[in-house]
């Protein structure tokens, strides 16, 4: 029997399923990794982290299924957007990762948004104006960490470093690409205009494929780890907002698709680029036409974390001595609540907020 592992390499952690070629899950695995704010506004993960995380996710799920008559022949991915690493000219990290949450540019997303360059750039590649995007965090490195802008050969995302850490192969496709700010949303190539304002070139980029691309062959070293033949097929995938849209069936014009995870977002498929006149929602092209177009907010299933760990302290306490789970507790108490909270409003703005605000220091 041939089986194929889907990768997401979330925000929080890192989800694989294992399926066989009729859709049916042998496998399911979840590895968590944690996110460094040692400073105000910073928002990093170690990418090391996260790929010893995708191998023993992969390890797990493997271990659930049936080798004996079988084998795993592809490996596809999914990843959070607006991630930024970068790598030495041996592709090594030199910083850890910058997730979509570090608003440590903001003052860039700021200047721009004020001067109208913004609205100009984000005509032109469909990233909205504000911090999450690599453009801006380019714009952060190069003026205040010009050490490391300097001695960067390579700049690349989470999902990128994982895949050649794999194969040794640096491949981009195009709807991670688009969320970075760096690609022309009308012909899908690097945006000369966006990397000349950044001041990289597009040699220290990876190189752009389409989402379908696949190629064969992983590092001996983690095939036997995992327990997977080497000349197992990469799928270069797509981001998760794409992927996720794609997965609930929400492909035709016109069908809007809602999903909260640690974040949440609202998104639908156009057939051509379309922009909103006040730069709200972005627009990303994911395969020939189709363009994906959605608002995120920061502070989806994050809120219920913050809750849980801040407001019900004695109720987790409690939850554990009863060997229950403590989020399940917390869903029993919420079911008791009046439908309206008796007029309590919460502005959930715990670590600024994306979409329709687009304003990193909003605050609840």
């Amino acid at each position: 029997m041939d089986y194929i592992i889907g990768i997401d390499v979330g925000t929080t952690s890192t989800k694989a399923l294992i399926y066989d070629t009729d859709g049916n899950v042998y496998g399911k695995a979840n590895q968590g990794y944690p996110l460094y704010q040692d400073t105000p506004d910073m928002a990093e993960e170690d990418p090391d982290e996260i790929f010893n995380a995708t191998v023993s996710a992969m390890q797990e799920v493997v271990a659930k299924a049936d080798m004996t008559d079988g084998k795993v022949i592809a490996i596809s991915w999914s990843a959070q957007q607006h991630s930024l690493i970068a790598l030495d000219k041996d592709l090594k990290p030199l910083t850890r990762s910058l997730t979509w949450a570090d608003n440590r540019s903001q003052k860039y997303a700021a200047e721009y948004k004020q001067n109208g360059r913004g609205m100009e750039m984000y005509k032109r590649t469909g990233l909205p104006i504000h911090p999450m995007g690599p453009f801006y965090k380019l714009l952060y490195f190069k003026n205040e960490r010009p050490e490391i802008f300097n001695q960067a050969a390579y700049w690349v995302g989470i999902k990128e470093y994982i895949i050649w850490k794999y194969t040794g192969v640096l491949k981009e496709e195009v709807s991670m690409a688009a969320a970075t700010g760096l690609l022309n949303m009308n012909t899908s190539q690097w945006d000369q205009e966006a990397l000349s304002e950044t001041g990289i070139t597009e040699k220290q980029l990876p190189e752009l494929v389409d989402t379908t691309d696949k190629f064969q062959g992983i590092k001996s070293e983690y095939a036997k780890v995992i327990g997977i033949d080497k000349d197992v097929y990469f799928v270069m995938g797509a981001t998760d907002g794409a992927l996720s849209t794609i997965g609930v069936g929400a492909i035709q014009t016109g069908v809007l698709a809602i999903n909260i995870g640690t974040s949440a977002a609202v998104r639908t498929f156009v057939d051509k680029p379309r922009i909103d006149p006040k730069a709200r929602l972005y627009c990303y092209p994911v395969m020939k036409g189709k363009y994906l177009v959605g608002g995120p907010i920061n502070n989806g299933g994050i809120v219920l974390n913050w809750a849980h760990d801040s407001l019900f302290g004695g109720e987790v306490e409690a939850a554990k001595l009863l060997h229950i789970d403590s989020y399940d507790m917390l869903s029993k108490i919420a079911a008791t609540v009046p439908a309206g909270s008796d007029g309590l409003i919460f502005h959930p703005y715990l670590g600024g907020e994306r979409a329709p605000l687009w304003d990193a220091n909003a605050r609840g």
